[in-house]
C-alpha cells in the first residue's frame, strides 16, 4: 500500500471506529472509571523506558484493554469493553494524533483493528447493524502553472483536504526531526520547502492514480 493510500485508509477507519464507539449498544454499562483517554499524554518515564511514544502507548492500551492478554484467534473478539463514555471514545483521538504523523505504524494500526473488532462483537451481540468501512477515492487534479510547473489540488468539499493536511503534518514533522538533529528549527523559507516537497509528492501520486 502506498504512503498516500495508508493515510486515507487510516483516516477512514478511525472515523468509522469513532462512530462505532460513540454509539455502542446499551448493554455495555455507562461509566468513565476504567478508560481515561481524554486529554491523554504519554508518561515521559514510560516513553524513556520503551524508547518511543508509540511503544509507551501500546503498553497503556495493553494494560487498559487486555491486562490478561488478547484472546486467541478462535475467540469472537480480542477483548470486550467494560463500559462506554467519552473516556473510551477519546482513544480514537489518541491513535489519530500519532498516526497522522507516522501513518505506517503497524502496531497502532493493529490496535485500531482490534478496537474495531471488539466494537463489531458488541454490535452483533446486541443484534445491531454494523456499518461498513469504505475508503473513498480522493479526486486530485493536476494544473500546469504559467511557469510550466505542475501543481496539485483537491475539491474543497471532499475529505481530500483533510488527508492532505495529514500529509503536510507528516512531511513537516520529518523536516522538524531533520532540523532538530542539526540544532535548528523550521522557520521562514524552511516552511516553504515543506510545501514544495508536499506538492511534488502529491503530483507524483496523482500521475500514478
Amino acid at each position: 500500500m502506498s504512503f498516500f493510500s495508508t493515510i486515507a485508509n487510516n483516516d477512514s477507519q478511525l472515523k468509522h471506529l469513532q462512530a462505532m464507539l460513540t454509539h455502542l449498544p446499551d448493554c455495555i454499562p455507562l461509566g468513565n472509571s476504567r478508560y481515561h483517554f481524554e486529554n491523554f499524554a504519554p508518561d515521559p518515564e514510560k516513553v524513556e523506558l520503551y524508547s518511543s511514544a508509540e511503544a509507551a502507548l501500546n503498553n497503556v492500551l495493553e494494560v487498559t484493554f487486555a491486562p490478561k492478554g488478547h484472546k486467541d484467534e478462535s475467540a469472537p473478539c480480542p477483548f470486550e469493553f467494560q463500559e462506554h463514555r467519552p473516556g473510551l471514545i477519546a482513544v480514537v483521538d489518541v491513535l489519530t494524533a500519532i498516526l497522522e504523523e507516522f501513518p505506517e505504524l503497524a502496531l497502532l494500526q493493529k490496535w485500531a483493528k482490534d478496537l474495531w473488532c471488539a466494537a463489531v462483537y458488541h454490535y452483533k451481540s446486541a443484534k445491531r447493524k454494523v456499518g461498513t468501512c469504505l475508503v473513498r477515492m480522493i479526486p486530485i487534479q493536476i494544473h500546469t502553472l504559467t511557469s510550466g510547473h505542475a501543481c496539485a489540488s483537491v475539491d474543497s468539499d471532499t475529505d481530500g483536504t483533510k488527508v492532505l493536511t495529514c500529509i503536510g503534518k507528516f512531511l513537516v514533522s520529518q523536516l522538524q526531526i531533520k532540523y532538530k538533529l542539526k540544532g535548528g528549527d523550521i522557520r521562514g523559507l524552511d516552511a516553504g520547502v515543506a510545501l514544495v516537497k508536499l506538492n511534488e509528492q502529491i503530483v507524483a501520486y496523482a500521475k500514478q492514480a
